[in-house]
């Protein structure tokens, strides 16, 4: 149900029948979106995939004009690669703490 109700958030990264790679983006307000859920298949990580569907969301959220992207991530040097930085916890939409708890080492961003 869950999935069903978040389907137009993510995007599936497919060769032929076969998933290799998914991930999200969840609009929190107008100003705000962020990047979850980013899987890519073990064998094939480090080939580009992950970026593409990073690049995939960041252009999402160009087009539904939201001006800044983040994730909270355990993994940054993938969306380093992608123009993120690090940023304080402030930058952040204040409706998440009400649903996360957020680590202030996990947040990075990006301007559009």
């Amino acid at each position: 149900a869950e999935l069903e109700k978040h389907i137009r958030d993510y995007f599936v990264y497919k060769v032929g029948k076969r998933v290799l790679g998914c991930c999200g983006l969840r609009v929190w307000d107008k100003k705000s979106a962020e990047i979850y859920g980013l899987a890519v298949d073990p064998k094939l990580m480090g080939k580009g995939i992950g970026s593409k569907l990073v690049r995939k969301c960041v252009t999402d959220a160009k087009n539904l004009k939201v001006p800044f992207v983040f994730t909270l991530t355990f993994r940054p040097n993938l969306f380093l690669r992608c123009g993120f930085k690090k940023i304080k916890m402030i930058q952040l939409p204040k409706v998440i703490f009400s649903e996360k708890t957020v680590d202030s080492d996990k947040a990075y961003g990006r301007r559009i």
